[in-house]
């Protein structure tokens, strides 16, 4: 793993993602118990917590902060800046409410795919990595066996249409069975990692 190294960005993750899917599940229905509005719940992997955005210095959001701080893991809560306290959060399919781009998520053990000379080749996402500002996928360095260059994987989606990451860059039989693949397609597919 020594040559590895340099590919490899990892952070220690205290909480499960089972831990924090129950704590949102429990969030979620204390704040509509509260009567919660102008709030945003997330779980952030960056941070391995629950984020909770909302007005601070509202009595009813005091009394749910209460409620909420003695859960495990204790949710991070960040106050919504003046502007957007003014601004009341919609949750409906409006076509007046300004739609979100949806991108594919990419999670470890997703399945990605390849195509040899005559057939088409299925592999597991293994580790996000990144390497100078780059981000890679790292997988089972035997995915590029048989495969021409530039060796291109895609991620099989449900409706069919394959999309591309990039090519593989590197990989090693012999040492290691691992292989890198460059995501070039960041706009589109974005890497996630699981807890």
């Amino acid at each position: 793993m020594k040559d590895y190294q340099n590919y490899l960005n990892f952070k220690d993750a205290k909480n499960t993602m089972n831990q924090l899917n129950i704590s949102f599940y429990q969030i979620n229905i204390l704040s509509q118990q509260n009567n919660i509005i102008n709030c945003i719940i997330n779980i952030e992997p960056e941070v391995n917590n629950i984020v909770i955005y909302l007005n601070k210095d509202d009595p009813k959001n005091q009394e749910f902060i209460a409620k909420i701080t003695k859960f495990n893991p204790s949710p991070i809560i960040i106050p919504l800046n003046k502007k957007e306290e003014k601004e009341e959060i919609l949750f409906n399919s409006s076509t007046l409410v300004e739609k979100r781009n949806i991108h594919l998520e990419l999670q470890g053990g997703s399945k990605i795919i390849t195509f040899t000379e005559n057939k088409r080749k299925s592999c597991s996402m293994g580790l996000m990595v990144t390497k100078n500002g780059s981000d890679f996928i790292a997988t089972a360095g035997h995915c590029a066996e048989e495969v021409p260059s530039p060796r291109l994987f895609y991620l099989e989606s449900i409706d069919h249409i394959n999309r591309e990451i990039g090519p593989m860059v590197e990989f090693s039989l012999s040492r290691n069975n691992l292989g890198f693949i460059k995501n070039l397609n960041a706009d589109n597919i974005q890497l996630r990692p699981i807890i």
